[in-house]
């Protein structure tokens, strides 16, 4: 337990050893509460760093590298003078709270397992003693979660099992923190954002599932997270103009795409919106783009050539090839949208975007659709997934509530880039029915990875649903609305 909460307290200074260096532009809640993830993504890039380049990979290399990249960041933030007094007294009492949390989860170990996570932690395990990578682990699982619990070998623990619930906790306080307009003073103005951050936390604390996969040893919940971020970062920084908000989304869509196989291509969503937007920078969106690239190519070319065969049909040399592809189409697009003739089509990319995933989908139900899976149509499969969403699936009425909420907030007033969700959540619809129908159709039952996948989303629905709630009951909270 020691060696545990000393390790989550590094990932935690860590994060906001980072986050400091933007303190002026993130504003004090937001770099406290994400220090953990972001942390937790620094440290997970530095070891895959190592395991792609073939470096020394045990405990006394990682223990010197973490130390390090910490020193590093404590002496830019001295550089730059970003610690005063005032910073201090803060920090510690950040440091207090997080360490409450983190004995707190570590005296009470709440895990849920399944198969998948039984593979995990052994795989982790493996990469922790041996630094081998094996085509078993890397065909089924995205290798950030075989990453995180390699440090079960290096630091001599059984499992990390306090990161699920503690990075969840921390992401919770972060989504029902951000409902709320810190410009906006007022008693009515403050009683209100009070009230809708209330309902968020009855929401998220609400729905089982989403409590259950808190303390789920698997991928969703953090890529759910991640995912959110991802996205949330980009629309802060149309929104108000800061670019340090690019860089958090950046971290954090480069940590979907290492936490599950399909992850690169729900990340494209987030890149193609990105790329549309007028009010972003050539450099900026190459500086983002370029940096998600290069990690994501290095590491699919690594793979690609590390083993002659994958053990899994989830990953293999045809789908590494076609991610490879599909990046190198959208960094040709990114660089083609900088020529006049081509500035209108770029700014109607995420339409033509909607529109191919829709012809896919369209393709696969008449091709896949009618194909039989030990002896059931694939298409029924859609009637599985209902079953999941409003009993089988242990979500409650959270969805019939929430899809009945999505429908009735698009009908109110507009809130600022809401396209930015939007192309999203409708992307997302499809590319998600379509990796679905790819793999065979839902089965019913929690453990449907299809079921499993709807975490990926809710988050940012829910996010959206309670904006154009919150701005439709309280205009006076969102104003200088932009249409887009």
């Amino acid at each position: 337990m020691i060696n545990q909460f000393v390790f989550l307290l590094y990932i935690g200074i860590l994060g906001s050893g980072f986050l400091f260096l933007f303190k002026k532009r993130l504003g004090l809640v937001n770099r406290y509460l994400l220090s953990l993830p972001v942390g937790l993504s620094l440290w997970v890039f530095m070891l895959l760093v190592l395991l792609v380049a073939g470096l020394p990979f045990n405990s006394f290399a990682v223990l010197l590298l973490s130390l390090l990249l910490l020193v590093m960041f404590i002496v830019l933030n001295f550089i730059y003078k970003n610690f005063s007094k005032v910073d201090f007294k803060y920090f510690s009492i950040f440091m207090i709270c997080y360490s409450a949390a983190a004995i707190f989860f570590l005296s009470v170990n709440s895990s849920f397992f399944s198969n998948d996570s039984w593979r995990l932690l052994m795989g982790g395990k493996h990469i922790g003693l041996s630094s081998v990578l094996t085509n078993s682990m890397i065909s089924i699982s995205g290798v950030y979660s075989y990453v995180i619990h390699a440090s079960s070998g290096f630091f001599g623990f059984d499992y990390l099992y306090a990161v699920y619930p503690l990075t969840a906790f921390s992401f919770f306080l972060f989504f029902i923190f951000n409902l709320h307009d810190p410009s906006r003073s007022g008693k009515f103005a403050i009683n209100s954002q009070l009230f809708f951050c209330f309902i968020s936390a009855v929401f998220l604390l609400s729905a089982y599932f989403v409590f259950f996969n808190a303390f789920y040893v698997h991928s969703n919940m953090l890529f759910g997270l991640f995912s959110f971020i991802a996205l949330f970062g980009l629309w802060k920084r149309v929104k108000e103009k800061e670019k340090c908000w690019l860089i958090i989304s950046a971290i954090a869509l480069l940590s979907s795409c290492f936490l599950r196989i399909e992850g690169p291509l729900f990340s494209l969503i987030v890149i193609v919106i990105l790329i549309s937007r007028k009010d972003i920078s050539f450099k900026e969106k190459l500086l983002f783009f370029g940096s998600i690239f290069l990690f994501v190519s290095v590491w699919h070319i690594k793979i690609f050539f590390a083993f002659d065969s994958f053990s899994n049909n989830f990953l293999n040399s045809e789908r590494i090839l076609l991610i490879l592809f599909l990046y190198f189409i959208t960094l040709v697009s990114l660089l083609i949208g900088q020529m006049k003739p081509f500035n209108r089509i770029k700014e109607n990319y995420p339409l033509i975007m909607l529109y191919a995933l829709s012809i896919i989908w369209s393709y696969l139900i008449l091709v896949r659709g009618i194909k039989f899976k030990g002896g059931v149509p694939v298409l029924r499969g859609y009637g599985e997934l209902i079953l999941n969403i409003v009993k089988n699936g242990s979500w409650g009425v959270t969805w019939i509530v929430l899809i009945v909420l999505f429908l009735a907030a698009l009908a109110l007033k507009r809130v600022n880039n809401e396209s930015v969700f939007l192309y999203y959540i409708f992307s997302f619809g499809l590319l998600f029915n379509a990796i679905n129908l790819f793999r065979g159709g839902w089965r019913e039952g929690w453990g449907d990875s299809g079921n499993r996948m709807l975490m990926h989303i809710i988050f940012i629905l829910a996010f959206y649903v309670f904006l154009k709630f919150k701005n439709a009951f309280f205009p006076d909270i969102e104003e200088n609305v932009q249409k887009t």
